[in-house]
């Protein structure tokens, strides 16, 4: 469960991403695609092409944090 304070936003990339990106690929992704600041301690959210997997990116105490979560198969 991810839980933040008042002030942090949630930035969703419109179109899907590739997510074979670690860390580093995604925080560029962030920056070029959500044009926003990656250590600004705001959430980032990505989803696969096909839109059943999800990795949320965000910048914690000890450096950047990926939760990735996908939909069980059938």
């Amino acid at each position: 469960m991810l839980s933040w304070g008042p002030g942090t936003q949630v930035f969703v990339a419109r179109e899907p991403v590739d997510l074979r990106r670690g860390h580093d690929g995604l925080v560029k992704l962030t920056e070029r695609v959500l044009q926003a600041e990656p250590h600004s301690g705001h959430y980032f959210v990505f989803f696969g092409r096909r839109l059943c997997r999800v990795k949320v990116l965000f910048r914690d105490r000890g450096g950047f944090v990926v939760y990735s979560a996908s939909e069980p198969a059938p």
